[in-house]
């Protein structure tokens, strides 16, 4: 997996779990009470509402430190054989990343179809 790859699917799967906690912040606010985006990023007061993390997800972080750890010592202490070692984790890291943000989807469309139905 190239690096430019790798980047994209970590960056991206924490800006839609950016997003989506803003989304869910803002479907969840009162509007018509607060009115501004000040109180809109004030937590205080808040209800709280957090999202624990995933197994995968932690096993994911696992992963990504190691695979930085050997990057990193790679110049100075690799060779070709350590290479393919790092290209293998790359996928790995890959691999548990997209398990995560499917799994992280899966909560979400979950949780959000009990919600709609109370509603």
């Amino acid at each position: 997996m190239g690096e430019a790859g790798l980047v994209a699917l970590v960056v991206l799967r924490d800006a839609a779990l950016v997003g989506g906690a803003g989304y869910k912040r803002a479907t969840n606010f009162d509007w018509e009470r607060r009115k501004n985006w000040r109180d809109f990023f004030d937590l205080n007061g808040a209800h709280v509402q957090r999202v624990e993390p995933l197994l995968i997800s932690k096993v994911n972080t696992v992963f990504q430190l190691i695979l930085v750890a050997a990057a990193l010592l790679q110049p100075d202490f690799g060779n070709d054989q350590t290479q393919i070692y790092i290209n293998y984790l790359s996928w790995l890291v890959a691999s548990t990343r997209v398990a995560s943000t499917e799994a992280y989807g899966g909560q979400y469309w979950k949780n959000g179809a009990s919600l709609m139905k109370s509603s």
